[in-house]
């Protein structure tokens, strides 16, 4: 039942009302149209509102990765540092004076290892010749290292 059918009664009751009857059918076309359109919105919204909860669910899913992401970053940069910092200490070490041999021009110990010079005879004795370069003075001395192991 619509707002229609009461109208549509009064008209055939009343002889009066017969001029009515052609605008009054205009309007009951117009809202029978509107009312198609209104239903037509009506499952528009419904699609539009399963869109947007879709979309909220896949932007839920790329902040959590987001998150991931980040910390996967975080964790890179972490061993990356670690890393830098084993290096450094590895060429410390191996550019260091273990042995605290002292320069044989100005006596310091700040000596960093350049090379080594390998010999037969030196291999076979267990030592090879280390060349240093001293921090203080800047020349080279050469001293004889054991062989490790």
């Amino acid at each position: 039942m619509n707002i229609f059918d009461g109208i549509d009664k009064l008209i055939k009751g009343n002889k009066s009302a017969a001029i009515l009857k052609e605008p009054v059918l205009l309007l009951k076309e117009e809202f029978a149209a509107l009312y198609a359109q209104l239903s037509i919105c009506k499952n528009q919204t419904t699609a539009l509102m399963e869109e947007i909860s879709n979309l909220k669910k896949e932007n839920e899913n790329i902040k959590f990765e987001n998150c991931k992401l980040r910390e996967k970053i975080e964790t890179f940069h972490t061993v990356k540092f670690e890393s830098r910092n084993l290096r450094e200490k590895i060429e410390s070490y191996h550019h260091s004076n273990p042995h605290e041999h002292a320069c044989e021009h100005c006596g310091s110990t700040k000596l960093r290892s350049i090379r080594s010079r390998h010999g037969r005879i030196f291999e076979d004795l267990g030592v090879r010749n280390a060349l240093f370069t001293c921090d203080e003075c800047g020349n080279e001395s050469s001293f004889m290292v054991a062989l490790p192991g």
